[in-house]
């Protein structure tokens, strides 16, 4: 009996596993069902306003990015998000840090 058990258990891990799969398989890159818009690992919801290439993007009502005239809400540096007007130090050098700008991206500053 706990045999059997068992390998009910591992079939329904399987199939819920499987049935993951198919469904991420199946999802279009640009929209998203739950109106989330993603960078990389990143989740943002409707209206959050991100730097994507040459401008500012906003995250659309149906999950997809679309062109925006005003500025970025953060920046992003290594898979982490910063506010506008955050400092952040740069790991490979003592003297130099960066600052968040309205438009998402950084400004490189040298300390005295």
């Amino acid at each position: 009996m706990l045999k059997l058990a068992k390998l009910c258990f591992l079939a329904l891990t399987f199939l819920g596993t499987a049935t993951t799969l198919l469904l991420a398989q199946n999802t279009d890159e640009t929209t998203n069902p739950n109106g989330m818009c993603w960078i990389g690992s990143l989740r943002f919801t409707q209206g959050a306003t991100a730097r994507a290439a040459d401008g500012v993007m906003i995250c659309a009502a149906e999950g997809a990015w679309a062109e925006y005239k005003g500025g970025s809400a953060f920046c992003i540096r290594d898979g982490e998000v910063f506010s506008v007007g955050s400092v952040e130090a740069v790991r490979s050098n003592d003297d130099t840090t960066l600052k968040c700008l309205p438009d998402g991206t950084w400004e490189e500053r040298r300390t005295e």
